[in-house]
């Protein structure tokens, strides 16, 4: 599977790149003031386009050096750090990477290991050439095609693991289009590679990986996470509800106050919507996943879960006196519960005296 890169190792290469991007030397050590305050109204820009529209925010990003290095030093970072927890949670083969819509190329960063191969595709070719720059300054320079992913993106490659992160809802074409497109890189892959896919944790574009999820699954693909079964997305049948992930990471500290400089952003604060499947692939954990946070309601605790009888509610009352006050009280967005678990004629009350204990956690 080969050793992944060190995280210090890609927070350098990137202050590297950054400090080129800014014309400044390279002195070594987290960016100084000076140099956040370089980068901050630009990661400010940024961050009030992509909440507005995300193609628009690529232009913006790509448009001249001082943004491109905000991205890097704030939406790279992130990326790497999300892709890194995800790739170590679902222990992904990083000896030979396909990232399509690959960007500047921490995504992979996050993915490869050392002397691995990795192919980045992208159709933005100044997005390339930061990749091959990281690359080099890590001594894993990808092989860059300049292009829109297609079937035509791997050339015959058998990767072990593809990588899709936050893309997917940027193509073009209708949700078929996307279907057999991912379909066709998880047949490409070597026995036992995976492909994964990270999207943003917005309502819609979560929806839309859901529903990739159940064509590709009706296609003859597994799904090992994070979905604990390979049933109907039960986050499908009603309209208000989505899937994703939130986890805090942990960035360096220079990184992290440029984005409080910016704007008061979080940098640790990840949130998004994942996807990993492949050939004749199951469910990394079955059971019962929470696909969101506690609810602390007057009198009760309140907790959906998911699995493969569909979405259900259960809650505990809180009271002093009340058996079960502290069943859901440790328990977080990801934790899987065992699939044992008797949860018929939801919503469930929880009674037992002692908390719910998880069996693991999926991103």
């Amino acid at each position: 599977m080969g050793e992944r890169l060190e995280p210090e190792q890609v927070f350098m290469a990137i202050r590297a790149e950054v400090r080129r991007l800014l014309g400044r030397r390279d002195i070594g050590g987290p960016l100084e003031d000076a140099e956040r305050a370089q980068l901050a109204p630009a990661l400010r820009a940024l961050a009030e386009a992509y909440s507005v529209e995300r193609a628009g925010a690529d232009a913006l990003a790509f448009s001249d050096p001082r943004r491109r290095a905000a991205y890097l030093a704030y939406y790279g970072v992130r990326s790497f750090l999300v892709t890194r927890l995800l790739a170590e949670r679902y222990r992904l083969d990083g000896s030979s990477v396909l990232e399509l819509g690959a960007g500047p190329g921490t995504a992979g960063l996050g993915l490869v290991a050392r002397g691995g191969g990795w192919t980045a595709v992208d159709v933005e070719p100044l997005l390339l050439e930061l990749a091959t720059a990281l690359g080099r300054r890590l001594d894993v320079a990808p092989r860059v095609i300049a292009a829109q992913a297609s079937a035509r993106s791997w050339g015959g490659q058998t990767p072990t693991a593809v990588l899709l992160a936050y893309t997917i809802n940027e193509w073009p074409g209708d949700l078929a289009e996307r279907a057999e497109l991912l379909g066709h890189a998880v047949e490409h892959l070597t026995p036992g590679g995976l492909l994964i896919a990270i999207e943003p944790a917005v309502r819609a574009v979560s929806r839309r990986l859901s529903a990739l999820r159940d064509r590709l699954i009706a296609g003859g693909s597994g799904v090992v996470g994070p979905c604990t079964h390979q049933r109907p997305c039960p986050m499908l049948e009603r309209r208000r509800d989505f899937c994703h992930g939130r986890h805090r990471v942990v960035a360096p500290p220079d990184f992290v106050l440029l984005g409080q400089q910016a704007g008061r952003f979080d940098l640790e604060d990840a949130d998004f919507s994942t996807l990993v499947c492949g050939r004749d692939a199951t469910p990394r954990l079955p059971g019962w996943r929470a696909v969101g946070d506690v609810r602390r309601e007057k009198g009760r605790d309140r907790l959906f879960l998911c699995g493969a009888a569909g979405l259900v509610e259960v809650y505990a009352l809180t009271g002093r006196k009340r058996v079960g006050r502290e069943a859901l009280r440790d328990l977080r967005r990801g934790d899987v519960l065992a699939p044992d678990l008797d949860l018929a004629n939801a919503p469930v009350r929880i009674e037992q005296p002692e908390p719910l204990r998880p069996v693991g956690w999926l991103p």
